[in-house]
């Protein structure tokens, strides 16, 4: 334990008012009791009232990351190999020796086994401030899918608001997989590669997918999800098409899809809100239409449609804008009414 802990708590106060953050962690690491008295300290000086933490998950590189309202600390957990220069010393953490490098930012550790390690850090972390993982950067490997600490953190809390998967490389099996346990991420952001197992199976809750230029019809009425969010940065031939979306929103009509609470397609081929809406029945909508920025024009609707098996009513329109990589693109959005 560090000297430090022994002085009185009022001067202790006063010390780590002006402790970095990266300080505090460090600090906290040095022993158990350690610990405890920094939790402590950090409640009574309400430190943690809005704090964010983020993790980053890769093969042999993980991070965490620590923000406050004024600072902010990434925690490496690296392996050994990945050492380029000497680091500036050794230590102990749970019984297990890492290598420490310190840097502006944050602290940098190396390790024999950082797989073991991320999970003894992220425990520390959440011990210390009691906070749960707000955004969740996940890109497991065939030889390392890392669901022991995904199930660790989904058990620490009930859901995971944020999460961004890649898949890119996995089999259908650790695919399927992975996806069992994302159902209690609230938005997830995903490869359009998932789609190469049964995703139906999978009840996901807010589906977001960044490379959705060769998403199918077919793959799409399989996905079962209470909100999707498709974004096309390119056109292909065999992408979602107008007859599509009308075909879709034809089975909505019908009844399918009921979890389905929102649809939206960004790309920047043109799309026709008449054409979309051909042999369906609409009705002009009431609600009037908020526009994120005075970039973005609404170009048709907003019209209402109507499910016969239950009476519920979605509205739908369409709306040019830019991207965040400065494209002019065209938006179609289904919302259902509650």
């Amino acid at each position: 334990m560090s000297p430090l802990f022994k002085l009185p708590l009022l001067p202790l106060i006063e010390i780590f008012k002006s402790c970095k953050l990266k300080e505090i962690v460090l600090l906290s690491m040095t022993s158990a009791r350690s610990l405890r008295i920094m939790k402590n300290l950090l409640k009574h000086m309400r430190y943690c009232d809005n704090i964010v933490v983020d993790m980053s998950i890769y093969p042999s590189v993980h991070k965490i990351t620590v923000t406050t309202n004024h600072e902010q600390c990434h925690i490496h957990v690296n392996n050994e190999k990945w050492m380029r220069e000497a680091p500036s010393s050794e230590k102990i953490f749970k019984n297990c020796k890492y290598f420490l490098s310190d840097y502006f930012y944050g602290l940098k550790t190396y390790w024999q086994e950082e797989d073991t390690a991320i999970q003894m850090v992220y425990n520390h972390i959440l011990d210390l401030f009691g906070t749960p993982v707000t955004n969740l950067l996940y890109n497991p490997s065939e030889e390392k899918l890392y669901l022991e600490l995904l199930e660790t953190t989904l058990n620490n809390q009930d859901v995971i608001p944020k999460c961004s998967v890649g898949l890119v490389y996995l089999s259908e099996k650790s695919t399927a997989r992975v996806l069992n346990h994302l159902q209690k991420v609230r938005e997830l952001n995903l490869s359009s590669s998932f789609l190469k197992c049964a995703a139906s199976k999978f009840k996901l809750q807010n589906l977001v997918i960044e490379d959705g230029y060769d998403i199918s019809f077919q793959k799409l009425i399989e996905l079962n999800c209470q909100s999707i969010s498709i974004h096309k940065h390119r056109y292909q031939n065999n992408a979602l098409q107008i007859k599509d979306l009308n075909s879709y929103l034809r089975r909505w009509a019908a009844g399918f899809f009921p979890r389905l609470k929102n649809f939206r397609l960004e790309t920047p081929a043109p799309l026709f809100l008449s054409k979309i809406l051909k042999r369906i029945h609409f009705e002009p909508s009431a609600d009037q239409m908020e526009m994120d920025d005075e970039d973005t024009v609404l170009t048709a609707g907003p019209f209402n449609i109507r499910r016969v098996a239950d009476g519920k009513v979605a509205t739908v329109y369409t709306m040019d804008t830019w991207n965040k990589n400065g494209h002019e693109v065209t938006i179609f959005e289904l919302s259902v009414k509650n």
